[in-house]
This record gives C-alpha cells, structure tokens and sequence, in this order.
C-alpha cells in the first residue's frame, strides 16, 4: 500500500503497537494524526488484520486496537464503534487471550443492543462462546451457539454461518456429542467448498480429525490431518500448521509407542506459538509434553513441563484446560508417591469437568483417584472410584480410554485375588485397546495377564507371559514397561526358587525406577532383593534393603510397609520380631479398616494368610499369650465391625431391575426344588435346577455387592486399632461383675489354639488335632442338616477336646463363659459340649470376636430388664404353598404372649416386606421395642451366604432388606431353624441372620444353629421368657431355661442348639 493510502497510516501505528515502540498510554497522541475512519476503512482493516492472524495473531489483534480506539476518540457513529470493538474481540479470540476478547465484545454488544441489531447481537454472543473458559461452561455455549446458528440464519448472517457451525463442532466434541458434531462439520465444510474457501475447509477436516480421534479412530483422524496439512502448506499458514502438529502429537499420543515422533510434534506446534506470541497454545502443548514424558518415565521432566503449563494457564484461567493439566498432573504425583497431593488436583479437575459436562473426562478424574486410593492400600474406596467412573465410560465412543479404564479395573481385582473379575476386564480391554495399535497397552496387558496367572499358580503360562512383553517393551526400548517387566519377571523367578536370576532383574529394575522417580515400585523391588538375599542367607544385606525400602515407603504405601515389617520381623531377636510384628499387624489392620465388605475383605486377606500365621506361631512358640491374642483378634469381624460403625444403605436396590429379576428367578427355582423335594432327592432335575441355584446366587451376590457400593460412599472411615486387652477386662468386669471367662479359638494348620482370660490372667493352650477330632468336627457339619446324627457320648467328647479342665474347674452356674470360636467351631451347640452339658457349668455367651463383643456392650441402652421393656412378637405360620406350615407358631406365640402379662404388640402372618417394615420403621414404633420374638422358617446360602433369610407369608426376606429395617430392638429371639447359622469366609467373617441383626440394630440375639423338630421347642421358649418376666437377662434365661430341659430329661434335639450370641445382655 502507498503511504497515501489511509490503511497504511493505520498498519504502521499498528505495528508500532505490535513491536511495543508505543505504549497503550500514549496512543492518543498518535490517533490524531490518523485519518478519519469510516466504515469502509474500518473493513478493509479488519480484513487485513484477518489475513495476518494466520502468521501473526498478536498483530493482528494490534490492528484492530488501533482502530477501535480510534473510532471512540473520533467519535464515529454508535454502530462503526461498535463493529469495531466486534473486530476487536475477534482479533482478541484469534490471539487467544479471553479477557480482552470479553471487555472488547461487551463494548460492542453495548452499542448493538442500543441499535436493536439481532444479527450483530448474536455475533457478540458468537464470540463470546467460541472459547468457553469463564462466562460459561461448555453446555450452555452449546445451547447458546445453537440459538446463534438460528438467528444468523433468520438475519442473513449467512458469512458467519460456516465458523460458527465449525465452532459449536469443536464444543460438542469436547462434550463428546459425535454424532451431532460430525453433522456440523459436514455442513460447514458444504458451505466453505462452495465458496471455494480452501482455508476454512482444511480447518474443517482439523475438527473432523479430532471427532474421529475421541472415538479411538486414529487411522482415520491422521488422514484428515494429512490433507488438511496440504492445504495450509500452501496457503501458508503457520498458526493452522502449528495446531495440526500439536493434534498429531495428541493422536501419537494415544495411538503409537514413537515417543520421539509424539514429543517432536508438541516441541515444533511449542515452538511457532512461542514465535507468534501464543502462550495459551503454547501451555497446551507443555501439558501434553508432560505426558509424554510420563509415558517414558521422564518424571522430573514431566513435573517440569506441567509447572510450565499451570503458570500460563493461572494468567487465563482456562478452566477445562486447568482441569486437563490438573488431570495430569495428579496422575504424576500418584505415581510420585504424592498421594494426597494427586487426589487434590484430581477433585480440582473433576469438579470443572463436572461444571463443563465433559463426562469421559469426569469418568478419567474419577478412576485416577481410584487408582490413587488403590497404591494407598484404600481398596474399598478404590472400587466405589472405578465402578463409579464406569458409568462415565461405558456410554463414549472413545474405545482406547474405556480400554486404559478395564486395564486398570483388571489389576485391582488381580490385587484381590478375584482372577474371574480380573480375566473378564482383561479381555474386554484388550478387544477395546486392539483399535489404538499401541505397543505400550500390548506389554500392559501381558503383563497383567502373566500377574492373573502367577496367581492361579500356572507358572509357565506366566513366564512366557512376561518374556513375550520384555521382548516388545526392549524392540520398541519403553523403558518404565522394561522395568514393569523386570519386577514381574523377578517375582517369578523368586517363587521358583532361582534366587540369583531373580536378583539379576530386580537389581536392574530396581535402578530403573529409581532414575524414574517411581518411589512405589523402587520399593517393591528392593522387598524382593530382600527376599532374595533372606533365602541366600544373606541376612545383614537383607536387612540393609529392607530398611532402605522402608525408608522410601515408610506411611505412603502400607501395603508395602506391612510387607517391609514381616520380612524385619524374620531377621530380628525375639523382642525386636514381636515389635515388627505388631507394626505389620498395625498396618495390616489399618489397610482392612478401608473394607467394610466381608466379601472384599476375604479375598484381600487371602494371600497374607502365611505371614498372619506365622506371626501367631511366633508368638505361641515364645509363649506370649497377649500378643497371641492380639493379632487373632486383629483377623476377626473387621468388616463386620466396620460396618457396624458406618451408616450403609439399601437406598437404590429397589430400582435395580437386574436384582429384582434375579429375586423372581431364586424364587422360581426354589419353589420348583420344593415341589420335587423329598420324594426326588436325588434327581438329575433337582441336580440341575441346584446348578442353577449356586449360579444364580454368585450373580445375586455381585449384583448387590456392587450396589452396595456405590451407594455407600464412606469418607474417612473411622482406623481399627489393635485390641487392647485391658479395655476388654475393664468392660467385662463391669457387665459380668468380674465372674467371667473368655475362651477364644483359633485353628492353625494341624492345631487349635486357645486363648483363656478371666479377670487376673491371660494364658495359652495349644490342642494337637488328629483324625478323631477331625471326624467330630465333620461330624457337626453334617449335623447341621440333620441333628438326629450327633450323640450325647459326641457331644461329651468333643468337649474333651475343645473345652479346657482347668477352666471348666474354675467355673460356677453362675459365671458367664464367653466362647469366641474360630471357623469350623462356629454354628456347633457349645452348651451341650462335655460329659456334663457346658450349660450346667455356666452361662455360655458366643461372639465372633472380643471386639465386636467390646462394640456390642458400648453401643447396648442401660440395664432395663426386658420384662418392664414393650416388645413385639411376629409369628408367620402359612406360607402359601411355599414352604410347610408351622401350625405350631401361633400356639407359642400366645403363650408367651401371656407369660408377658399380654403387654407387647402380637403381629402374626405379616404378608410382605413393606408390612414389616410398617411393623419396625414406623414413627410411633420406632423408640419403643425393645425385644423381638420371631417364630418362621429360616433359610441359609451355603454358596456365598448372601440369600439367607426368613419367610413371610407371601415373600422371603433377604439379608439386604433385613438391614435395611435399620430398626431391629436391641435383644432379638429367632425360633425356628438353624436361625443362628452362618455362611464362613476364610478370613472368619460371618454372612447371615444373625450378622444382619446386629446391622439392623439387635446387640443380643438369641436362636438355633441346627435345625429343631418342629413345635419341639416350646417348652424351651416358654421357660425362657418365664426367666425373662423375672428381670432376668438373656444369656442367663436361656440357660436357665436349657437347664430346666436338662432336668427334665428332655434329649438334646430339644434344647442343645439354641445360643445367645452378642452382649448377651
């Protein structure tokens, strides 16, 4: 342009502006030398300004500066002023600076309101959402953009039709609506072809590569990118060739293991928006940069590189970006071993995500806390993390973050031991990961593989497991999976007793994530060195990586620490050991106070059986008693207890059709096994419809454990602590008046231990079993179907085994014998054991574990006898056909109704479950029972003992909805048939009634572990309550009560099966 040309004038102050020679505050003397501006100067600017955004965006921005200060001092018209602070926050938009871009366009919005112009006031609204950071989030621009669409349609704004139609593109798909962006684009890229707009058409396939990227279709997205590049090659346009770059980089990123072709990609898009004055671009491209050295175990550089990103972005306050490198930057500080630090940065993210509807980004946020909770050993709030995010995940296209998320899922129950869990997630990640042809996912999921068979102990399936991904990882040099590999590899060798060659891959995986900055597996390595040297004899230097490990890992990573004081423990003299030991019980205890569900519970506890008992052989084998019991006690009813101290709801089973429907078909298939039963015992239908029985009760039990947990979110569940024996002491000297004794079991290998306590002292017995005792012991289990089996002469002889001489010498009538037995002692009659019935000599009182006893008396209302107290009685004696009347219930329930003085509520034949509730969780009633007699049929699951329960007239009443009467009184008699049975884990958790009835609220619960002829027991009931009428508590009537059967005569089938267990008061 000439000198004469007014444009000229304008560009040269302009650049001026630009190179920063005239300072903002001194413009106006410059602006009066211009020429007047009018409308047709003003276009030819903006026109001008637009060519060099493509190079120079913060030029182009000076331009529009000039001129729109210009129009203000010269006083143009309302309208010019206007369409010039429009061009303004376009200019602003294009330089990406959204401050200036919002304080430009409301002056222009101002002026067009003002004049009444639709079109122009839909273009302010247009610029104001192109980049969504601070006036809304990406919903409302979304629905905003729509509306603008339609208005530049009505108005004739048919040039501002295409960008707009390709900006909305870009919101939808960063809201992952696809579908709905792939339309606009199509009809975008229509109007740009037909105005032979070669430009924004290349820019169309831009958005269009990035649409086909979220779905996983990264093939598809690089061609696109491809052509788009031709096109702004010619054309030269940096700025666009700058952005294809950094989304190529994006798309490598997720789709190929050449880590040097990803980072060049982010350092040269870094590079020219660093040239053209980008800093928003270029923090983008720090973030991304960030995760590539992530991916290649760069950690130090990646913190670098997100340090760089966060202080651009704090300038902008971009928030779904924020969110982006928060995202990242939580997964490297979870990997740093900065847990609390990742899992704030990931709540950060999540609530802006939350804000902005990005709903795959939400489910990523999601299942990295997850994954941060999971490397804290906080398992059961790591899985209420990844089922949650699944519903975030299963609904996108976006194949390869579903995959990383399955991944992910298949580890934490391979941690669990749940190998069917963890192959199922395995699979449906490899199917989903298979489209993103990353070598990186491919050595993942063999190495997770090689871990799922490691632990079915198929070790040569693992080897070649592991070799396979070594080979890849080397080929493609992914040096974090060479070292993944490595301690995979050394584990193994380790198992196989090669203790060399293990030492040779943990050395050298070892050194691997110590110059990574992977403090967790650094520490998991040197535990195996450790290992390694312990079975060499190499003690002192055992020691030495042991405690070097520890001091890595020492509070950050407890299930490392527990393994760390096991392994101190086996090099330390004796008092030095039980120290250690108590650490690794401590921290043992502290990891299962996470798991309030005994299911999950178990199966953690699974493989640190050995070291639990060791550590009590230990301790037996030097004779200290107390710690015996300590760590017995720290393995019992944890999750029980846990549960017991939280407030977990049923709140959503009611809305799970799949439950319901899994309801109706257990019902179905018990009513037909019913029908055939007893005449057809022993049938191919009755085997096949109990086949179906056992699956159909596997899948009930998934299905309400995982609704239980997602709807019990627990925050900061209260540490177990170890027991303290002294408490116990105080406590029971309080309730029992110091005339009491504990006996508490535990089964070890060929032995069973006893831990005596009575008020003065703390002893240990050790009973050798041997194949009687063992017939016995299997002989109860039987007995639990039929309890004709069992003689008084059986009965007398395992209590020789099981009940001490110099305890039973010490007892009285009166005292108060606690029992807490260990797995196949529970659910045996303890007050018939002994040539003289355990019962004549005391008052038994059963509870699986002193602490739970301890919680129970703590938690039970003041001593008022039950006689001065309102209870309810229910007594169901039809059921429909479904199972066989009790006609016996009635009869019970009214005598014991008058014995009572007929002052408690009777409610009989109760229909359903609603009814009952109505019984329990009504106002008026809520406050007022204070007992509870009910007389049913009782049912057990002796699969996973979740579908235990008791019959109403017309419906079954399964556990879950037991607890969530959350109402029960404190003391609770169930009179009918193995009403006390339990389902037993390994771990010695219980499943059943009568652990339900604590959950529901009963402290002391009174019923029978086998089953009784029916109507056989009246006599006993009637006894019992009569002591009851009498201010009598408990445990002591239904002795009392027991020893009148005795008197009597009466066989044991009358009376030997029924027990008190809890508070017993």
């Amino acid at each position: 342009m000439s000198e004469a040309d007014p444009c000229s004038a304008y560009l040269h102050l302009a650049e001026k502006v630009f190179k920063h020679e005239v300072k903002p505050n001194m413009l106006s003397a410059y602006l009066r030398d211009l020429p007047l501006l009018n409308r047709e100067l003003l276009n030819k600017l903006a026109e001008e300004s637009e060519k060099i955004s493509l190079t120079q965006p913060r030029m182009s921005w000076a331009i529009c500066y000039v001129f729109e200060k210009a129009s203000r001092q010269q006083k143009l018209d309302l309208f010019t002023r206007s369409l010039a602070a429009w061009y303004l926050g376009r200019a602003a938009n294009c330089w990406v600076q959204p401050k200036r871009t919002a304080k430009a366009i409301t002056r222009a919005r101002r002026g067009f309101v003002k004049i009444g112009d639709a079109g122009w006031i839909a273009a302010c609204d247009w610029m104001e959402n192109r980049f969504p950071w601070e006036l809304h989030g990406l919903p409302e621009s979304e629905n905003i953009l729509s509306k603008v669409i339609n208005i530049f349609k009505e108005t004739g704004f048919v040039d501002f039709l295409p960008n707009c139609l390709l900006d909305i593109a870009q919101i939808q798909i960063l809201l992952d609506k696809l579908e709905k962006a792939e339309k606009n684009i199509f009809d975008s890229r229509l109007i740009f072809k037909k105005n032979d707009d070669k430009l924004n058409e290349g820019r169309c396939w831009v958005v269009l590569a990035n649409c086909y990227r979220r779905r996983s279709q990264f093939k598809k997205a690089l061609h696109f990118l491809s052509r788009s590049e031709n096109i702004f090659n010619k054309l030269d346009s940096s700025l666009d060739l700058a952005k294809l770059n950094y989304y190529r980089g994006i798309i490598n990123l997720l789709s190929t293991t050449d880590y040097q072709l990803t980072s060049n990609s982010f350092i040269l898009s870094i590079n020219i928006f660093t040239k053209m004055d980008l800093p928003f671009w270029k923090a983008m491209g720090f973030s991304y940069l960030g995760m590539v050295n992530m991916q290649t175990g760069q950690l130090l550089q990646a913190t670098k590189y997100f340090n760089k990103a966060e202080l651009i972005y704090n300038k902008f306050n971009p928030n779904i970006y924020i969110a982006q490198n928060f995202t990242a930057f939580g997964k490297l500080n979870s990997i740093l071993g900065n847990c609390d630090i990742a899992i704030s940065q990931l709540l950060q993210a999540k609530t802006i995500n939350i804000q902005n509807g990005r709903t795959l980004d939400v489910g990523i946020d999601i299942s990295s806390i997850g994954e941060t909770y999971f490397i804290q050993g906080r398992y059961q709030d790591a899985i209420y993390e990844f089922e949650t995010a699944n519903d975030y995940f299963s609904n996108q296209n976006d194949k390869s973050r579903l995959g990383v998320y399955q991944l992910t899922l298949a580890n934490y129950w391979l941690n669990l031991q749940q190998y069917d869990h963890a192959l199922s997630q395995l699979e449906s990640a490899e199917l989903n990961l298979s489209y993103t042809n990353q070598t990186d996912a491919t050595v993942s999921i063999e190495l997770l593989r090689a871990k799922i068979y490691f632990g079915q102990n198929k070790l040569l399936k693992t080897q070649h497991h592991i070799l396979h991904a070594l080979d890849i990882a080397r080929q493609f040099n992914l040096q974090p999976q060479i070292a993944m590999a490595e301690l995979y590899l050394s584990e193994f060798y380790l198992e196989t007793h090669k203790e060399e060659v293990a030492l040779e891959h943990s050395f050298s995986a070892q050194r691997k994530f110590q110059s990574f900055g992977m403090s967790y597996e650094e520490s998991a390595c040197k535990i195996i060195i450790a290992n390694c040297l312990l079975r060499l004899k190499k003690e002192q230097e055992a020691e030495f990586y042991l405690k070097s490990a520890l001091t890595i890992s020492n509070g950050k990573y407890e299930e490392l620490d527990w393994q760390i004081f096991a392994g101190l423990a086996q090099l330390s003299p004796i008092e030095s050991a039980i120290n250690m030991y108590y650490k690794a019980m401590e921290t043992l205890i502290h990891i299962r106070s996470n798991f309030w569900q005994p299911q999950l519970s178990d199966t953690y506890r699974t493989k640190k059986t050995q070291f639990i008992n060791h550590a009590i052989s230990f301790s037996i084998q030097h004779e200290n008693p107390k710690d015996v019991l300590c760590f017995i006690e720290s393995e019992k009813t944890n999750s029980l207890i846990q549960q017991l101290k939280l407030s977990i709801t049923n709140k959503a089973f009611k809305e799970s059709k799949e439950k319901a429907k899994l309801s109706s078909e257990i019902s179905r298939i018990k009513r037909q096994i019913n029908t055939l039963l007893p005449s057809s015992n022993f049938s191919p239908e009755i085997h096949l419809l109990q086949k179906e029985m056992t699956e159909t009760y596997v899948k009930y039990d998934e299905i309400v454990g995982s609704l239980e947990r997602l709807n019990n979110k627990i925050e900061n569940p209260t540490k177990l602590s170890l027991f303290s024996l002294q408490d116990f002491i105080d406590e029971a000297n309080k309730r029992f008046n110091k005339n009491w004794v504990v006996l508490e079991y535990y089964i070890l290998d060929g032995q069973i231990i006893i831990i005596i306590i009575t008020k003065n002292e703390c002893k240990q017995k050790v009973i050798l079993k041997n194949n009687r005792l063992e017939q016995l012991l299997k002989l109860i289990q039987f007995s639990q179907q039929d309890q004709k089996s069992f003689s008084q002469n059986e009965f007398s002889e395992l209590g020789n085994y099981l009940l001490p001489d110099d305890v039973l010498n010490e007892l009285s009538p009166d005292s108060t014998l606690i029992i807490v037995p260990h797995q196949k002692l529970h659910n045996i009659p303890w007050a018939a054991l002994g040539e003289n019935p355990l019962v004549l000599k005391c008052i038994p009182l059963i509870c699986p574990s002193l602490e739970l006893l301890k919680f129970l008396w703590n938690r039970s209302e003041p001593d008022t006898p039950m006689a001065q107290s309102k209870g309810v009685m229910i007594g169901i004696s039809e059921f429909n056909e479904r199972y066989q009347d009790l006609s016996f219930v009635e009869k019970e329930i009214v005598k014991i109704h008058s014995i009572l003085n007929n002052n408690d509520d009777v409610f009989t034949n109760v229909m359903n479950f609603e009814d009952l509730k109505n019984i329990f969780n009504s106002s008026q009633n809520q406050s007022r029972y204070i007992w509870l007699h009910l007389a049913t049929h009782f049912f057990t699951d002796n699969k996973t003992g979740r579908i235990g329960g008791f019959s109403l007239k017309n419906q079954d009443v399964l556990l879950d909805q037991i607890r969530d009467l959350k109402s029960f009184p404190p003391v609770v008699t169930l009179s009918g048939c193995s009403s006390l049975f339990s389902y037993i884990l390994s771990s010695d958790e219980q499943i059943g009634v009568t652990s339900t009835c604590f959950l529901a609220g009963a402290n002391t619960i009174i019923g029978s572990v086998w089953p009784v002829v029916d109507g056989s027991t009246i006599p006993l009931m009637l006894d019992y309550y009569f002591y009851i009428s009498k201010r009598i508590k408990p445990s002591e009537a239904l002795a009392l009560a027991q020893r009148n059967a005795i008197n009597l005569g009466k066989n044991e089938n009358f009376w030997s099966s029924f027990l008190c267990i809890g508070a017993g008061i």
